[in-house]
C-alpha cells in the first residue's frame, strides 16, 4: 500500500491478496501465547503509552467503570488521542497510529462522487463493485445516482442505536424494501398523532418491540422513521416482513401553512431535475405567514450559465416542488460549496420560527 498523507491511494493486488489468505485459514489456529501478550503489555503499553494509563486511571475515579470506547482497542487500557492529520492518529505519549477507515477513503461513497469525475477518474477502474449505506434516509433517486456515478450496486442498511445498530434490517438483491429480522424485532407501523396502527403499506411511524434484548428491552419503541411494512413474499424468496426505505423522521417534519413537509422530499426533486442534492431549506414566519426557502448549490454547468439561465432554472426547481409538496418555496442558487458541510449527519433545515 502507498500512503499520500491522507489516504490509502495504491491498492495490493487483490488476486494475490486472496490468494495468500486462502493459504493462511488452511493453518491451523492457535491462540495468542500468555507470555508473548504479557511482553506486549510490558514492552508497548506500559513504556511507550504512560501517559494515557495515567489518564485513563484518572478518569477511572469519576466515570463508574472507566472509559471504554466500542469500535476501539481497549485492552489493557484505550489509548488517548491528541490530534489527527489526515489518516495519522497521534496519542498524548507521541505514538502515531493509522486510522484505518480514514486511510481505506470510504467516504468516496456517494459523498466524493463529484470529485471522482473531476479527477477523471473511471468509476469502472475502482475495485468497488458494492456499497451498503445507512446512518440518515436516502431516497430511491439518490440510489441510483449512486449506482451510475461510481458503477456500484447501492444496498440499503437500516439500524438505531438504541436497538441493535446497523442490522435491524437489510436489502437484497431485488432492492425492494429492506427485509426485518423480525425474530428479534417485531415491527409495527402506527400513526405518530393518533398512536394507532395502522394497515400494511401505508406509511405512519415505524414502532419496534425488541424480543431478544434482555438489558435494555424495549417495547414498542417509537424511531420516529416514517416508512410502510410489506407482507407479500419477496421475489427473492425471502418471506420477513420488508419495510419501506424511510421517507423522513415524525421529528423532522415541517408544517408550513398546515402542509406536511419532509427535507427528503426537496431531495427527491431535485435529483429528478438532474440536481446535485446539496440544500438548505430555510424556514421563517413573516407577517403571520410561513415562508420557505430553499438554496440549491449550482453544479459546475450551471456556474458558467447567464444570470437569465439562472433564473430559468430557479423558476423550473420552484414549479417542481410547487408540484410536489403543495406549498410555494422560493428557490435561490447558491455557488458550488458555498453551504455548510457537516461531519456527521446532514443539517437541511433552519426553522426561524418563533413557534
Amino acid at each position: 500500500m502507498a500512503y499520500n498523507g491522507f489516504a490509502i491511494d495504491k491498492y495490493l493486488n487483490a488476486a494475490e491478496v486472496t490468494r495468500q489468505l486462502d493459504e493462511l485459514i488452511k493453518k491451523p489456529v492457535y491462540s495468542v501465547r500468555p507470555d508473548k501478550l504479557k511482553m506486549y503489555e510490558e514492552e508497548y503499553f506500559e513504556k511507550k503509552c504512560s501517559k494515557s494509563k495515567a489518564m485513563i486511571t484518572e478518569a477511572k475515579k469519576v466515570i463508574p467503570g472507566g472509559v471504554q470506547h466500542n469500535l476501539a482497542f481497549n485492552y489493557p487500557f484505550p489509548i488517548v488521542i491528541e490530534k489527527a492529520e489526515g489518516a495519522r492518529l497521534y496519542d498524548i505519549d507521541g505514538n502515531w497510529y493509522y486510522d484505518l477507515l480514514q486511510a481505506g477513503g470510504p467516504t468516496i461513497l456517494g459523498s466524493n462522487m463529484p470529485e471522482v469525475r473531476e479527477k477523471g477518474i473511471d468509476p469502472k477502474s475502482l475495485r468497488l463493485r458494492i456499497g451498503i449505506f445507512g446512518a440518515e434516509p436516502w431516497t430511491e433517486e439518490m440510489r441510483r445516482e449512486i449506482e451510475k456515478a461510481l458503477a456500484i450496486k447501492a444496498y440499503d442498511i437500516y439500524g438505531l442505536s438504541e436497538i441493535a445498530g446497523p442490522g435491524v434490517a437489510y436489502d437484497c438483491e431485488m432492492q425492494d424494501g429492506l427485509h426485518i429480522n423480525e425474530d428479534y424485532f417485531y415491527p409495527e407501523v402506527i400513526d405518530p398523532d393518533t398512536l394507532q396502527p395502522l394497515p400494511d403499506g401505508e406509511y405512519g411511524e415505524l414502532v419496534f418491540t425488541c424480543i431478544g434484548k434482555e438489558a435494555l428491552p424495549l417495547v414498542r419503541y417509537r424511531t420516529r422513521d416514517i416508512c410502510a411494512l410489506h407482507r407479500a413474499p419477496c421475489a427473492c424468496g425471502r418471506t420477513t416482513v420488508r419495510m419501506s426505505k424511510p421517507r423522513g423522521r415524525s421529528d423532522d417534519m415541517l408544517i408550513i401553512r398546515g402542509v406536511n413537509v419532509f427535507p427528503s422530499q426537496v431531495e427527491h426533486v431535485l435529483l429528478e431535475l438532474g440536481m446535485d442534492p446539496n440544500y438548505l431549506i430555510l424556514v421563517d414566519r413573516k407577517n403571520n405567514l410561513d415562508t420557505m426557502e430553499v438554496q440549491v448549490e449550482m453544479n459546475a454547468a450551471l456556474f458558467s450559465d447567464t444570470v437569465r439561465d439562472l433564473e430559468s432554472v430557479e423558476h423550473r426547481i420552484e414549479g417542481a416542488l410547487q408540484s410536489t409538496l403543495n406549498v410555494h418555496a422560493k428557490v435561490r442558487l447558491v455557488e458550488p460549496g458555498a453551504l455548510p458541510r457537516s461531519e456527521g449527519k446532514a443539517k437541511r433545515v433552519i426553522d426561524n420560527r418563533a413557534l
